[in-house]
């Protein structure tokens, strides 16, 4: 499952809270609406498929490539790391874990 911080690092607003149910990812984020409204609490869905390749966008976004395939994510680095997990969608999601991790202590 993915953290309420990597969520708010992919989608750059404040993630509140996250659930998913049969492969849709329903969380709140509190959004910038307008200066007399300010912050606002957005409640948003996404298909996890979805999720898993904003996830990767996000990295690459970073300058790290992720490739993945059945169980595996491979981070491209200074020599490449293999992330296993059950499925290939938690193995992106462990990945960009990882990455956020190395970039917050940085």
């Amino acid at each position: 499952m993915i953290s309420k911080k990597l969520l708010s690092e992919v989608f750059e607003n404040k993630c509140i809270s996250i659930i998913e149910i049969n492969g849709i990812l329903k969380y709140n984020n509190e959004e910038y609406q307008d200066s007399v409204y300010g912050y606002q609490i957005v409640e948003r869905e996404i298909n996890i498929y979805e999720l898993a390749y904003k996830c990767k966008e996000w990295a690459y976004n970073n300058g790290i490539a992720i490739d993945s395939c059945f169980q595996t994510a491979i981070i491209h680095l200074d020599k490449p790391i293999e992330i296993k997990a059950n499925t290939e969608l938690e193995a992106v999601f462990k990945a960009c874990e990882y990455i956020l991790k190395q970039k917050e202590e940085k």
